[in-house]
């Protein structure tokens, strides 16, 4: 990350108070008690990793849980009518490296290193 910028971040001071629900402690913002901080924010990144993006994606008929997925999200497909043999090209991760401690309960992941290779894809009537 490079080219930072200052920002004035604008918040409400955070406290803990028991939940209304389960009377456990739950984090709240107290509206009574504004503040002003300086932040840095990164508006400008020198990307190091790029692929391209694919035309499609074939996702085999089998995989009912997936495709019902993207159904939900209205993601366009089309089901191929007969068992196909398509020549793709896929990406391998062959190597990265994880946070040691997670941010809002994400780890990140960094130095990924990936190959390209090209496989002749066989499957019954596949979605793409």
């Amino acid at each position: 990350m490079n080219k930072p910028q200052w920002y004035t971040f604008k918040g409400y001071q955070a406290g803990y108070k028991p939940s209304e629900v389960s009377g456990l402690p739950r984090l709240y913002y107290d509206r009574s008690k504004p503040y002003e901080k300086q932040i840095r924010i990164f508006n400008d990144f020198i990307p190091g990793n790029f692929v391209t993006r694919p035309e499609a994606y074939i996702i085999p008929q089998g995989w009912w849980a997936v495709i019902e997925l993207l159904q939900g999200n209205k993601v366009q497909m089309r089901r191929l009518d007969r068992d196909t043999a398509i020549e793709v090209e896929t990406y391998t991760i062959n190597d990265f490296k994880t946070a040691t401690s997670p941010y809002e309960k994400h780890y990140f992941h960094y130095g990924v290193k990936t190959s390209v290779s090209k496989q002749k894809f066989r499957s019954e009537r596949a979605i793409i």
